[in-house]
């Protein structure tokens, strides 16, 4: 950095580093390393004094947005907006820089993203055991994937890998 910035100290925010939002941004960007800057602050949610849950995200958008010489990474949320300004990024050597929004999330083309699967040890051809089938259906419903992202840690499936998924169960 040059003029005014060119002494300026870099502050760095995201979550825990022992959460798997911090993890995949270590494995995408950091190629796998655990070497943190050391001002790195790391945030994790807590319950407030009236019980309310206070997200890792809001306090990683709330500290950068105090400080004018703050980066750092929170999982995408539309009331971040306001506060901080989302950069494009590239994969690798590409020059081809993607903002995060809703529909670069869906598609996966912003290189930031990380998948978690679920594996379920089912016998090809089998019957669903009743109970199974009914948590997974309530997983993949509207209801289970708005539960899913009150966490702050995931976004909902695709509307086409959700029908997807509901064909496997139908099997």
């Amino acid at each position: 950095m040059t003029g005014d910035w060119a002494d300026k100290p870099i502050h760095t925010y995201g979550f825990s580093v022992r959460y798997s939002a911090a993890i995949g941004f270590a494995n995408i960007v950091l190629a796998g390393s655990d070497k943190w800057a050391n001002s790195y602050m790391g945030y994790g949610n807590y319950r407030d004094k009236g019980g309310k849950v206070v997200l890792e995200g809001q306090q990683i958008v709330d500290a950068i947005e105090k400080d004018p010489y703050g980066i750092g990474f929170a999982l995408w949320q539309d009331s971040y907006a306001p506060k901080c300004r989302m950069i494009a990024v590239s994969a690798g050597d590409s020059t081809n820089y993607v903002t995060p929004s809703w529909d670069t999330l869906f598609d996966c083309s912003y290189p930031l993203h990380n998948h978690f699967y679920w594996y379920l040890n089912h016998k090809p051809g089998a019957k669903w055991d009743p109970k199974v089938r009914e948590f997974l259906r309530y997983v993949l419903s509207q209801e289970g994937q708005e539960v899913l992202m009150r966490d702050g840690k995931y976004l909902p499936l695709n509307a086409d890998l959700a029908r997807e998924q509901w064909k496997k169960l139908d099997k």
